[in-house]
């Protein structure tokens, strides 16, 4: 499997602010959702089956070819796995680093 690419949290706020073109999917059950999210993300549920290793979990989503996408989780780790797997089908794919938890450190900073 390739190795995932990895964005971190400072490089994410800037694309955002820069209104750069690109997928952010949170990868986060639904609770953790609820409780804090990164604005514009988009949410799919797929934690579970990607922790069971299942590679086709992120088959029912749609990605633009022609943009970057971005994937988080809680600490950074998952997400790294689902990368992998968009890079494995050609999406230009970024993990998180530290995810969530590195996102909110960043945002308090």
């Amino acid at each position: 499997m390739a190795l995932a690419k990895q964005i971190d949290s400072r490089t994410l706020f800037s694309w955002i602010e820069q209104k750069k073109e690109f997928t952010l999917l949170d990868i986060r059950p639904l609770a953790q959702r609820e409780a804090c999210y990164i604005p514009e993300s988009i949410n799919v549920d797929v934690y579970e089956e990607l922790k069971a290793g299942n590679v086709n979990a992120l088959d029912g989503f749609n990605f633009n070819p022609l943009q970057p996408a971005v994937v988080f989780c809680a600490g950074g780790k998952l997400s790294v796995f689902a990368a992998q797997i968009l890079s494995e089908k050609g999406v230009e794919a970024y993990s998180l680093i530290g995810g969530m938890d590195a996102w909110n450190t960043t945002r308090k900073g």
